[in-house]
């Protein structure tokens, strides 16, 4: 895995628009597990932060992972029934600008630190069958993040586990997203 990723932080992204990595797998917090070791994270995203990857600076760098990151359970709770756009400022970029190396990632978490991501059996994890079902109905309609939100609502609310064991049973999951991107981000087919 790591090698794959370092591979392609190594590529000429260029004519590209954004980079996306999906990874599922097992983990705990801040590693996921490979095939022969748990690599930390921050090993797998270092190869494309600003000063490693030149050809993809000031482009999105989207980091999908189904994973645990721990081992407690969500209880979820009851909720009683109520519903609850900041403009985003342009800066035009007549010169050049420096921008943070950690700047434009987007780490898409299946769920929050510390707790169990829950997969059904036969249909799979949770938050990806949210992510995809949202992406075939918002893709290029909504903000990729607002998408996401999206993503984590589904996830939380049409999800309950059913385990054999008592003490999982009826547990909650929410996903967790971690943006560090400077413009919207749209995902359409590219013409």
């Amino acid at each position: 895995m790591l090698r794959v990723l370092q591979y392609a932080a190594r590529e000429d992204h260029k004519d590209a628009d954004c980079f996306v990595a999906a990874m599922l797998s097992h983990g705990e917090e801040g590693e996921i597990y490979g095939v022969d070791k748990a690599i930390a994270i921050d090993e797998l995203t270092s190869p494309f932060k600003g000063t490693n990857c030149l050809s993809l600076v000031g482009k999105p760098k989207i980091f999908i992972i189904q994973a645990c990151r721990g081992t407690d359970l969500d209880h979820g709770v009851d909720k009683a029934d109520s519903d609850e756009g900041a403009p985003v400022d342009e800066v035009d970029a007549v010169s050049v600008q420096r921008v943070p190396v950690e700047a434009d990632f987007l780490m898409c978490y299946s769920v929050v630190k510390g707790y169990f991501s829950w997969r059904n059996s036969s249909k799979g994890s949770w938050f990806i069958q949210c992510l995809c079902r949202a992406l075939e109905l918002f893709s290029g309609k909504l903000e990729f993040t607002r998408l996401l939100t999206r993503v984590n609502k589904m996830v939380a609310y049409e999800f309950e586990s059913n385990a054999v064991k008592q003490y999982m049973t009826r547990k909650k999951q929410i996903p967790c997203i971690s943006s560090m991107l400077t413009k919207d981000l749209y995902l359409s087919a590219k013409h």
